[in-house]
Parts: C-alpha cells; sequence; structure tokens
C-alpha cells in the first residue's frame, strides 16, 4: 500500500518539465559561472563521534 510520501514523489518524479514553477529560482549569469569547475564537488571533513543513549529513549 502506497503512503502519501510515496504517492506525491510519483507525481513529482513523472511531473513534465513544463509543469515545474522556476518563478523563485534567481538568474544566473555568465560571470557567476566563470570560476566554476566540472566534476569537482565540497566534500565536508567527516568526524567519528559516539554518542550513549538511554535504551527506553530508544525504544
Amino acid at each position: 500500500m502506497k503512503t502519501e510520501a510515496d504517492k506525491e514523489w510519483e507525481y513529482l518524479v513523472n511531473m513534465p518539465d513544463e509543469e515545474i514553477d522556476f518563478s523563485d529560482i534567481p538568474n544566473t549569469t555568465a560571470e557567476m559561472w566563470k570560476n566554476a569547475e566540472v566534476g569537482t564537488f565540497y566534500r565536508p571533513v567527516k568526524k567519528q563521534v559516539t554518542v550513549r543513549i538511554d535504551a527506553d529513549i530508544l525504544a
């Protein structure tokens, strides 16, 4: 049985591009893209942490 979220995702995935509202996205210029690098992505440094949580809280 599909949840409401599943139905919404299915609708969005199948939505034609013409129906997408881009009105709130600012236009970009060539100047904004002059320093862009293709294939380079921001990868934040990961830190391992340990957290102790009471079993009753997890339950």
